[in-house]
């Protein structure tokens, strides 16, 4: 709430919720804008990049997109994507947003930046204070890593660079509150298996194939491929992925389902979830270290 009062962009609904119920908010006080994610971009592959970038502007040929770009080597495709679609995104009424999502925001922005002028310089501009600002339908978003300290030190580096900040929109997560995340622990749920159906001659054919993120910036950031199962073993928990088709054929997932398609399948009390983690804290204990 507190971060709607200076902006009008958010994908946290809460807050537009607590504003309407609390503070009496008339409408639809602030909004998102239709944006890519991993799983999307990992389900069309890295073969198939073009065709997931492709289709992010056919769906949405106006207004503002944004596109995840990182999920592979974001600077092979923010150059390739820039050269190959230069005329469309810049015939677009609205901005394609490129978003890159690991790394070292800086040092990542820096190339970037110097790539995108290299394609779109000639129809940009320059600000009153002298600094270079790509044509309005191209932009980049930078959200991951950002804090207090990041932020100041990104836009000391890039206008000294000789870039406007206006090429940029920033994101405001954990780091500009309390700096305690998904990365504190490493924890993110990521798209690890895809079934795509191919017309045949006489029956469609079902591909069955596995996914993943592999960030050229990042390779912490690599997520699982495949369909997985959590096996229990005397240490305690390993996962275990169906690119091991025998190991993953013997073993016994520990796992229940949960949610499928829209519907609950499994339900389960506070009380009950308490009691797990109770008994987990308890065996911990138990260990003599």
């Amino acid at each position: 709430m507190a971060h709607l009062i200076n902006f009008m962009g958010t994908d946290t609904l809460a807050g537009i919720t607590y504003a309407n119920k609390y503070y009496d908010a008339n409408g639809m006080i602030a909004f998102s804008v239709p944006a890519s994610e991993h799983s999307v971009a990992c389900s069309y592959g890295p073969e198939m990049e073009e065709k997931y970038f492709l289709n992010m502007l056919e769906q949405y040929p106006t207004g503002i997109v944004s596109i995840v770009s990182d999920t592979y080597n974001v600077f092979n495709f923010v150059g390739t994507m820039g050269i190959k679609f230069k005329e469309k995104i810049l015939s677009r009424e609205g901005t394609v947003v490129f978003r890159p999502d690991s790394g070292d925001p800086i040092e990542v922005n820096k190339e970037l930046i110097n790539i995108l002028w290299d394609i779109f310089g000639e129809q940009g501009t320059t600000t009153s204070t002298g600094h270079k600002l790509l044509p309005s339908q191209v932009r980049l978003i930078q959200g991951d890593g950002i804090d207090n300290e990041v932020l100041n030190e990104f836009l000391s580096e890039m206008t000294q660079l000789g870039y406007s900040a206006e090429n940029w929109v920033f994101g405001s997560g954990g780091g500009l509150l309390q700096k305690f995340d998904r990365d504190t622990q490493k924890f993110a749920i990521k798209a690890s298996y895809g079934e795509r159906e191919i017309k045949g001659s006489h029956a469609n054919i079902v591909h069955k194939f596995p996914i993943s993120k592999n960030p050229v910036t990042s390779k912490g950031k690599k997520s699982k491929a495949g369909q997985l199962k959590l096996v229990k073993n005397s240490s305690g928990y390993n996962t275990v992925t169906s690119e091991n088709e025998d190991l993953f054929k013997s073993s016994t997932d520990e796992l229940e389902l949960v949610f499928e398609n829209g519907e609950i399948k499994r339900t389960q009390t506070f009380e009950e979830i308490r009691k797990l983690a109770n008994e987990w804290i308890n065996n911990q204990s138990m260990v003599v270290i």
